[in-house]
């Protein structure tokens, strides 16, 4: 019997040579073009061979899958293309990529119907009129950065979108972002020129810094809902932006606990201004500047849970509760005659470091119109607690704050103007309406208090409704949960 003989090399060729043809069908790309104005409503709508032409590529798949490319807009001598997706495209492939082949005087399109999830590599403009647009209902997210250079290119935010590696518009594109929208920038936004246009009850969040430079011309920010900034704004001082924000909109900026970023002052006059985040943050928190709604003051490790003020026959009575207290060095109280100038007329000090509840109290017998807590950190950090008035202004006024919170911190629910045994109940929903948690109780004293909710631990992060009932009195709230 003959021995064996296998030639190694031989063997370890044809191995090699297997690897890469494998290789080459597990990563080739396959480009795809739909027929025609396909809405892809179903999965079978898009598994469906005759709805696509294979434009490049070997391999033997009937419809576009894994990380192939789909071709939408204008061609040179054919009809128009555009790509609507109404249902979960993640069951076929979440890494798929799209190409705008032109755009025309008409836009090439994605659209991502009610009832539609997708998960997308990436949307290359090829510097084409592009759009996307998210409906109420649906939900798309974009992996690979959206970099489109065309004006006046435009995403249209109805529904969820993430953005997954952030976006840089730098030409004059379009962010429209409608009321039901819940819009995340998981990265930096670059709206050079943009047109942003947020209403009423949508958010858009950007977890990076935005910026805004002068390469062209200014900036069109139209804020009605809430444009929340987790790192800042960096602004050219020569462009021209002047933010128009609703009176319920608001421009929340979280500097990261420290209270500053690179910014610079933006109204109508700032050319020439000099940069500095003094200028931009003054704006920010000025209460009586239309521009802007106030920002929150940053949280302290001091738990507050009830600042109180009542009318005594020896003067206006302030008291207040902690549940903790950490590196706590003072209370000031301060008053006012007209909620700017603020002066301190006395100081309490603080426990320094607390876990159990303390209780303290002031008696102002001067009794000046309006009051607040300022609670100073050993490091010199404050924090502003009220406004409380002594005044009987004849009417109910309640807010909540801060407007962010992290899972398990309370938020502060704030009464003026309440009767002793009043009624009150605090209800939190989602932005689809759906109740959430709802609490009940009824006061001890008249006058203006203090108290504190929690918001559910189960719940993601995102926007939530706060909705207040006092009597026939009632007013809702927008909390963002991170």
């Amino acid at each position: 019997m003959k021995a064996l003989t296998i030639n190694t090399n031989s063997f370890w060729r044809i191995l090699l040579i297997g690897l890469i043809f494998y290789s080459i069908g597990s990563f080739a790309q396959t480009t795809y073009k739909p027929v025609s104005n396909i809405i892809f409503d179903e999965l079978t709508d898009w598994t469906e061979p005759d709805n696509w032409v294979r434009v490049s590529g070997d391999l033997p798949d009937d419809y576009p899958q894994g990380t192939d490319i789909i071709q939408f807009g204008y061609e040179e001598e054919s009809a128009y293309k555009s790509i609507s997706i109404g249902f979960d495209l993640t069951t076929i492939s979440s890494n798929l990529n799209f190409f705008n082949l032109k755009g025309g005087g008409t836009p090439g399109t994605i659209t991502i119907t009610s009832g539609g999830n997708a998960i997308i590599n990436s949307i290359e403009d090829n510097n084409q009129y592009t759009k996307v647009v998210v409906e109420n209902g649906a939900k798309l997210i974009v992996s690979e950065e959206l970099s489109w250079t065309m004006n006046p290119s435009t995403l249209d935010i109805q529904g969820e979108f993430i953005a997954n590696s952030g976006i840089s518009f730098p030409s004059g594109q379009i962010i429209n972002v409608s009321s039901t929208a819940n819009f995340t920038n998981n990265g930096n936004l670059e709206i050079t020129g943009s047109i942003l246009n947020i209403s009423e009850g949508g958010i858009l969040e950007v977890t990076g810094n935005v910026s805004v430079d002068s390469n062209y011309g200014g900036a069109d920010w139209n804020i009605n809902g809430y444009f929340v900034i987790h790192n800042g704004i960096v602004l050219s001082c020569n462009l021209y932006l002047a933010p128009d924000v609703g009176s319920n909109g608001g421009i929340y900026i979280d500097y990261g606990g420290d209270g500053t970023a690179d910014l610079c002052d933006a109204n109508e006059q700032n050319y020439g201004y000099v940069c500095s985040s003094e200028n931009f943050c003054s704006k920010l928190n000025d209460n009586d500047d239309d521009t802007y709604s106030p920002a929150d003051a940053p949280d302290l490790p001091v738990n507050l849970i009830s600042f109180t003020g009542t009318k005594t026959l020896n003067g206006f009575l302030l008291e207040w509760t902690t549940a903790s207290e950490q590196n706590s060095e003072r209370f000031d109280i301060e008053v006012s005659d007209d909620k700017r100038n603020w002066q301190v007329i006395n100081s309490l000090a603080a426990a320094g470091n607390s876990d159990v509840k303390l209780d303290y109290e002031y008696l102002d017998i001067s009794q000046s119109k309006y009051y607040r807590l300022a609670q100073y950190d050993f490091d010199g950090t404050v924090a502003y607690y009220g406004i409380l008035t002594s005044l009987n202004e004849g009417e109910i006024n309640v807010s909540v704050y801060p407007t962010f919170v992290e899972n398990g911190e309370l938020s502060k629910v704030y009464f003026e103007g309440i009767s002793e045994d009043q009624k009150i109940t605090y209800q939190v929903f989602d932005i689809k309406g759906n109740e959430l948690k709802s609490e009940f109780l009824t006061t001890s004293t008249s006058g203006n208090f203090l108290t504190s909710f929690m918001m559910p631990n189960t719940v993601d992060g995102g926007l939530y409704i706060v909705k207040v009932n006092v009597g026939k009195y009632q007013k809702s709230f927008k909390v963002i949960k991170k």
